[in-house]
Order: C-alpha cells, then sequence, then structure tokens
C-alpha cells in the first residue's frame, strides 16, 4: 500500500497505541514534532478479512481525526507487527453503514467531545437495535443483531443526535461515538452530512467556532467566533465547497510526485494541517480540518475532501487568527 494512501487510512494514531503495539520502534519524534492522535480501527485476522481491515483502517481515521506527523517506518512497524497490533485496542459498532468508535475508561476524551464523561443507564435513551459480537475473538466489534441479545444500541438521551449512541453490553454502558461513513474510495459526500450527524441544520445550531491546536487536548488556538452573522457566514460557504473523493484528492495532490522524495511530500501535506472546532448548541464538538498551503478542507466523517475557496480561507484568516 503507497504511504500516499496510508496517510488517510490510518490518519491519525494516539502516541499510547504506538507505544503499545509497537514498543521497539526507535525512531518516533518526539511528542514535540509528532501529534497525539487516536484514529485506528479494528483488523483482527488481516488474511481472512483483507478488504474489509483497510474499511476499518478508514473508520480509524475518522474517529479523533487530529493531525498525522508520524514517521514512515514507524508505520510500517507498527503494520506489519502480527502478534499485537494497535487496532486491538479499538472496539467499533457497525450500524447503519456508518462505523461508531466505542469509548472504554476515557473521561478526558468524551469531555473534550461535550459528552458526559460517566456513562450510565440515566443517561441512556431509547432503543435503536441489537446488537451481536461480529466474531468470538475477546475483542470482537458489535454488529446489528436480528435477534434480541444482552447488547443493544441506545440513544443518547443529553444529545439525540446521530454522533453520539450508547451501547449497553450486559450491565454496562459505554459511549459511542459516529467515526465515519462506509463509502467506496471513488464516492463523495456533500459536507451538509457532516453537519447533519451532529444535529445542524441551520448555522444558527452552532454555538461556536475555535481553532485548536492538532493533538487531542483540543486547546484553544485563540478566541472562539460566537457571532451569529459570522457563524452563519462560515456555514454558508463551507456548504459550497467542491467536493472531491479520496481517489480522485490522491491523484490531484499527490500525482506526478518525485517518488524519491515521497516521504517529504506526506510530511509536509501532513505538517500543514490545521484544525477547527465546532461546538453544538447541544454542547458536542467535533474537528473539521483544513490546509492553507493545499487548499484542502477535510472531514474523516465522510471520507471527502473539499477545495478550499478563497471566500473560507479569507474568514478564516480574518476570524480565527
Amino acid at each position: 500500500m503507497k504511504k500516499k494512501r496510508l496517510l488517510h487510512i490510518i490518519g491519525d494514531i494516539n502516541e499510547d497505541y504506538i507505544r503499545e503495539a509497537a514498543p521497539d520502534v526507535t525512531d518516533i519524534p518526539d511528542s514535540s514534532h509528532v501529534t497525539d492522535i487516536s484514529d485506528p480501527s479494528h483488523v483482527t485476522d488481516v488474511k481472512k478479512r483483507k478488504t474489509r481491515t483497510w474499511i476499518k483502517w478508514g473508520g480509524a481515521a475518522a474517529c479523533f481525526a487530529l493531525a498525522f506527523i508520524l514517521a514512515i517506518p514507524a508505520i510500517h512497524n507498527l503494520l506489519t507487527k502480527p502478534e499485537k497490533t494497535m487496532v486491538d485496542s479499538i472496539l467499533l459498532v457497525e450500524y447503519n453503514n456508518a462505523y461508531y468508535e466505542v469509548i472504554e475508561n476515557n473521561p478526558q476524551y468524551l469531555r473534550r467531545k461535550g459528552i458526559e464523561t460517566e456513562i450510565t443507564k440515566d443517561l441512556a435513551g431509547k432503543h435503536i437495535s441489537y446488537l451481536k459480537k461480529e466474531s468470538e475473538a475477546e475483542r470482537s466489534d458489535y454488529i446489528v443483531s436480528a435477534q434480541k441479545t444482552n447488547m443493544e444500541l441506545l440513544d443518547y438521551a443529553p444529545a439525540n443526535q446521530e454522533a453520539v449512541k450508547i451501547l449497553r453490553d450486559g450491565d454496562k454502558y459505554f459511549a459511542v461515538i459516529f467515526c465515519n461513513y462506509l463509502i467506496d474510495d471513488n464516492k463523495t459526500l456533500p459536507f451538509n452530512e457532516v453537519f447533519r450527524v451532529y444535529g445542524i441544520s441551520k448555522a444558527n445550531q452552532i454555538k461556536s467556532i475555535v481553532s485548536v491546536k492538532t493533538d487531542n487536548e483540543y486547546q484553544a488556538n485563540g478566541t472562539a467566533v460566537t457571532d451569529n452573522d459570522l457563524i452563519a457566514s462560515f456555514y454558508n460557504e463551507i456548504l459550497t465547497l467542491d467536493r472531491y473523493s479520496e481517489e480522485d484528492f490522491d491523484k490531484i495532490q499527490f500525482t506526478d510526485k518525485d517518488e524519491s522524495k515521497s516521504d517529504r511530500y506526506y510530511r509536509q501535506f501532513a505538517d500543514d494541517r490545521n484544525d477547527l472546532m465546532i461546538e453544538t448548541v447541544d454542547g458536542l464538538k467535533f474537528i473539521i480540518s483544513y490546509y492553507p498551503t493545499y487548499d484542502w478542507v477535510n472531514s474523516s466523517l465522510t471520507q471527502t475532501y473539499y477545495k478550499l475557496s478563497p471566500v473560507l480561507e479569507m474568514w478564516i484568516e480574518t476570524n480565527l487568527r
């Protein structure tokens, strides 16, 4: 698999997963140069499920979606280490042609996403579907079950949006967060699907927009925009952006590059990443990324790239610097 493909299949890798899955890797830059990102997916049997494996890597890249600045040799070691891969740390729910990540024992991350940090029965809304384990593996993912089971997918009552659900597995409750739609590499989705997942159908359902550091702490890089008119102009413009599939994006951004300098191109692109945090009126938070040098906007939820317009770039430069 080409490195450029790995860039958005793997997307972002949490440093904890790196240490757990590949403790012998010594050429990973220190934390001042590596963006902490968590977004792998689930690959339990590469030989039997090769196709779904790479789909799930894409799903993983979606979940946390922060900047990728990781040495290519380290990636190779992680992907070729058979006995314990970092993807074993991730549990997913496959539902309604999308992946959701099960968040286990991570209150800090839930807080940053605007979700209650202790998931209990009281937070569970109406029943959506019964679930079952995809395989007998200890860390098997969850899929929809036609029969009643002791596992189910439930609405998240505090903010009843597609972005967040609750998994009940026996007497245990977990938040599950929307990772991405399952679409082919040559397909695209409009940007309004990003907003729809978080219950946004009009600009006044956005509470704030702020530039944040490209790490999993989501620390603000300035003052949040809360003015209704400014938010409306952002919202209306981003919906007009031309969209490109991952396949087309690869061709446009990386085709005809000097192969001997390929690592440099991928790192330069990754280093150009900037993140905006959107907070909804329900208090949920999510990230939109943009690459000002290369004029791209990306949301891993839709597995689609969007061409950054001069109008949107000026809005960002004017209001978020």
